[in-house]
């Protein structure tokens, strides 16, 4: 489990990027909005505990997940998706890392996914279910 320490660079990073032009014109890009929550991981972060995080903001959510090592964010929305009926579709279990679904995000060709937990007892808030859009 990162520390804090590695939880506060990562802000810091987020904070910087943000800041500058070339970060806000990237969300524009992106279709990000002024009003969506951003949720800030890591990429070791099981995708669990981070959906546990944005679920209880507004959907879309923003993850923004530090790659540390290669000194860049990956973002991606999620939101809730009811085109996916649980137990189809892609499954993510509970050692499924947000840095695994930005690397299957990269390989989508239309830069979307359509997943699910296998477990997604203890979720329910802000509809996070039966499954996520994840869009880049």
């Amino acid at each position: 489990m990162p520390d804090l320490r590695e939880r506060l660079k990562a802000g810091a990073a987020l904070g910087r990027f943000v800041g500058t032009a070339e970060g806000r014109q990237h969300m524009r890009n992106n279709g990000y909005r002024p009003e969506w929550q951003i949720v800030l991981a890591l990429p070791n972060d099981p995708i669990r505990d981070v959906l546990a995080r944005a679920q209880t903001y507004k959907p879309p959510v923003v993850l923004a997940v530090w790659f540390e090592d290669k000194g860049r964010f990956g973002f991606c929305n999620v939101e809730p998706n009811k085109e996916v009926k649980p137990g189809s579709g892609d499954q993510f279990g509970g050692t499924a890392t947000v840095g695994m679904l930005l690397e299957l995000l990269d390989q989508q060709t239309k830069g979307e996914l359509r997943f699910g937990l296998k477990d997604w007892s203890g979720f329910g808030a802000r509809g996070f279910t039966p499954s996520v859009l994840a869009t880049v």
